[in-house]
């Protein structure tokens, strides 16, 4: 096989699988912002049905020998591909230790169990949600224990989120910060004490806080024909590329300041999401390089930016 030829498949293979992950973000995100609520058992159906497909068509022989001969050409690679293809080997291995079946099942489990939670938070009944949670939690486990049965779980997991990191190193990080958190606290709340918080309590019509958000974005820069808002139970970002970002917001009438700065942190992510490289576009590579990274984008302009001094002056 030329490299030229191996390049055009693989580039071919992952068009073809963001075209399917492009229509399961699509479900799962009318799921959460628009759909009716007895909509989720076909929902359910065709996220599982979509992500066999997804398996099916990355987990072979052919993709297996595929991304051996773009590594062992790697030298010769431009980065991007490169890059993907050392990604695409690790999702491989990772996921072709997950059976087909149990990989669709889980798909349609987390389905149901937004379902049942989103009823379960109105209702205030944890019970109704806890068997779902338990099967979660324990496919999360047997999941992990087909990938590598001899490191920890939640290590595992935690790498997945943020490379090398392990529960030692967090451990280490918040001992750190509550050494230095804890009396800069105590220190805040006296002089904290007189300070007027009574109007963040008031009510304020839902509509108006909308077009306070609207300004916000506005103010932000976000190009309104790259994104699309919603509300949903809770905030949510997804960038299904860098030309269509949905990200949402939970309005409360009596905790106006709750939606300004879930808008604000939403906003953040889909900055980020909206300012990757053309050139990442459906390789796998444009949605963030770590959720640390992206939560630091989101955390910017909510906290550093949206908390202040300057910027509330100016909103007030």
């Amino acid at each position: 096989m030329k490299l030229d030829e191996a390049v055009g498949r693989f580039k071919e293979m992952g068009n073809k699988l963001h075209a399917y992950q492009h229509a399961m973000g699509i479900l799962a995100y009318d799921g959460q912002t628009g759909a009716p609520p007895k909509s989720y058992e076909g929902r359910g159906m065709s996220l599982s049905t979509l992500s066999g497909e997804v398996y099916k068509i990355f987990i072979n022989d052919e993709t297996n020998e595929l991304i051996n001969f773009l590594l062992d050409n790697k030298d010769s690679l431009d980065n991007v591909v490169k890059r993907t293809a050392e990604e695409a080997r690790e999702e491989y291995d990772q996921t072709s230790k997950i059976p087909m079946q149990e990989f669709m099942e889980f798909m349609k489990l987390q389905n149901d169990a937004s379902h049942v939670w989103h009823e379960a938070k109105g209702k205030n009944d944890f019970k109704a949600f806890e068997p779902y949670l338990e099967k979660l939690v324990d496919t999360k486990k047997k999941f992990a224990a087909y990938r590598n049965p001899d490191i920890n779980s939640y290590n595992l997991y935690l790498d997945d989120f943020e490379k090398g990191y392990t529960m030692a190193d967090y451990d280490k990080f918040f001992d750190t910060l509550r050494e230095r958190l804890v009396p800069l606290i105590k220190e805040a709340i006296p002089a904290a004490a007189n300070t007027r918080v009574d109007f963040t309590k008031r009510s304020y019509p839902v509509n108006a806080q909308k077009k306070l958000g609207e300004f916000v974005l506005e103010t932000m820069l976000l190009d309104k024909e790259r994104y699309a808002t919603a509300e949903s139970e809770h905030p949510f970002t997804m960038g299904l590329n860098k030309n269509d970002v949905r990200f949402t917001t939970h309005f409360y009438e009596t905790m106006p300041f709750s939606a300004l700065y879930s808008t604000i942190h939403e906003a953040g992510h889909a900055t980020y999401e909206l300012n990757t490289a053309d050139e990442l576009m459906f390789t796998g590579l444009d949605d963030g390089a770590s959720l640390g990274f992206h939560e630091s984008q989101s955390r910017f302009y909510e906290n550093i930016v949206g908390r202040s001094r300057e910027f509330i002056t100016f909103l007030y």
